[in-house]
């Protein structure tokens, strides 16, 4: 009969066991609930320690936010400010280069220059595929978006039949540049022309 009995501490460790569940249970639904309809958008800094700001309010480089129009900028002294204006309908990650103004914002970017992506110059601010861009031959056009900057990754548009976009993304290859770092806009059109 004594076993049927439960002794104060199995009472007690059963009781917290139930509470820790409740409340775990109750957080998933708050969880749930304030990031349900929200789109993460990353922003990827160099320097790292760069001032984000969101619409005006301070931010890290992870934001949970809903879709809309959003302005990002970057800042930092000593470097370039960088605005970017993001539509956010989708998890997102936008990259921000700051270039060097100030002597020390120079040195310092010597000395992390391999935290740049390969294809910017961090001592100008260029991304040298501008330079190479337009390109074109029968059966495509690469060109940069003219919402291009000197600090961010240009937006590429690709005119191409198709069924023939393997085509230009292994024409960027062969220029020297990761494909992968750069946004993309594909048009149906008429290389021809």
């Amino acid at each position: 009969m004594d076993n049927l009995h439960l002794s104060r501490l199995q009472k007690n460790v059963i009781f917290g066991v139930f509470i820790f569940f409740t409340l775990l249970v109750f957080y998933a639904i708050f969880n749930i609930s304030e990031t349900s309809g929200k789109y993460n958008l990353t922003v990827t800094v160099i320097p790292s320690d760069a001032t984000i700001t969101i619409n005006g309010i301070r931010s890290s480089s992870v934001a949970s936010l809903y879709p809309g129009v959003y302005s990002v900028t970057v800042t930092r002294d000593g470097f370039t400010t960088d605005t970017q204006a993001v539509d956010l309908s989708h998890n997102l990650t936008i990259s921000s280069y700051l270039a060097p103004v100030s002597d020390v914002a120079k040195k310092w970017a010597q000395g992390n220059a391999s935290a740049y992506p390969e294809d910017f110059d961090y001592t100008t601010g260029q991304q040298p595929i501008l330079a190479q861009l337009p390109d074109s031959n029968l059966i495509y056009s690469i060109s940069a978006d003219s919402s291009a900057t000197s600090e961010n990754p240009p937006r590429i548009t690709i005119d191409s039949l198709p069924g023939y976009y393997n085509a230009p993304i292994d024409r960027i290859r062969s220029m020297g540049f990761d494909p992968e770092n750069y946004v993309y806009t594909f048009k149906f059109g008429n290389p021809f022309k």
